[in-house]
């Protein structure tokens, strides 16, 4: 991966998987199959330990990161970022809410859970 800016968070580990940029698999152009699901449908499409990409609303770099779901809340309050995922390589405090429509599948990864 490239420089990362100076706002954006440093890995705490080496990730078990890669992070991706926007560009080298296109995700941008790939439609999220999680965007047009209601936060019920997003609850049964992503369990606890569903391994995505996962592209940051707080760091808006541009890249996708390896992620975990570590929660989907169902909640009106959370309907426009209603899942929480945690971030490979990234302290716990950079967990983030983030809405469908910002994951993707992971190209690699099983469904089991990231290896901390």
């Amino acid at each position: 991966p490239g420089p990362r800016p100076p706002h954006a968070p440093t890995p705490t580990r080496s990730s078990s998987l890669s992070m991706y940029h926007a560009g080298d698999m296109v995700q941008d152009a790939v439609p999220s199959p999680f965007a047009a699901l209601t936060p019920s449908q997003l609850k049964v499409a992503l369990p606890k330990g569903t391994i995505v990409l996962a592209l940051s609303d707080e760091y808006n770099d541009g890249e996708w990161y390896d992620a975990e779901v570590l929660e989907v809340s169902a909640s009106g309050e959370r309907a426009g970022a209603p899942v929480k995922v945690h971030f490979d390589g990234f302290d716990d405090e950079e967990d983030e809410w983030i809405p469908g429509e910002n994951l993707r599948r992971h190209p690699q990864a099983s469904q089991a859970p990231l290896q901390t």
